[in-house]
């Protein structure tokens, strides 16, 4: 669990590092933004879900904005709804 934070608000998330092709084989709904690509990773740039970015933004369209996990700056790329399998469930508190 890391420490994520806006001007706005603070949060505790899990966090994920992804690369490649991740988005293709894991085909999350885009609630708004786009996913990140290969070319985006040395951007730094993130995906956030729905409940994290309600907690810090207070709505979804938040492409752009700056977020900090574990005192890292990243640019929010996009939000995903989240999953609504039974694994998902049971992950989220």
């Amino acid at each position: 669990m890391k420490s994520a934070k806006t001007q706005r608000a603070s949060a505790t998330a899990q966090t994920i590092a992804v690369g490649g092709d991740w988005f293709a084989f894991h085909p999350l709904t885009l609630r708004s933004g786009t996913y990140i690509y290969e070319s985006d990773l040395m951007r730094d740039r993130v995906v956030l879900d729905e409940t994290l970015a309600w907690q810090l933004f207070g709505g979804f369209g938040l492409a752009g904005q700056e977020v900090r996990i574990g005192g890292q700056r990243f640019i929010s790329a996009g939000v995903v709804a989240r999953e609504e399998d039974w694994a998902s469930q049971r992950s989220y508190p």
